[in-house]
């Protein structure tokens, strides 16, 4: 292998397990005096293997596939999750009420 196709892999694993881990990461401490960068960093990719987590609880309870597509899916689904609940945690109605 080559540097530069190396170098492009790790890039592409780090922003696939970190993308879902901070979705998740803003849902859960959405305001940005909670956590400063370097925490919500480490927890971003700890919580980035949550949609792994997820997908092998699922194939081996439910028979769930592993393939590419499902992988994608739940990564895509987990981290639209987070925004979702980023986004809802930090609406107007939200803050009025101090949540």
């Amino acid at each position: 292998m080559e540097f530069q196709s190396i170098v492009i892999g790790t890039a592409a694993l780090m922003l696939i397990v970190a993308v879902p881990g901070y979705a998740i990461t803003l849902a859960l401490f959405p305001r940005k005096d909670e956590l400063d960068f370097v925490e919500r960093l480490g927890f971003s990719f700890a919580l980035g293997f949550v949609p792994w987590m997820v997908q092998y609880i699922l194939a081996k309870n439910l028979g769930f596939p592993v393939t590419m597509e499902t992988t994608l899916g739940l990564i895509s689904l987990v981290t639209a999750a987070g925004l979702i609940g980023w986004k809802l945690r930090n609406s107007p109605k939200s803050q009025a009420s101090g949540g």
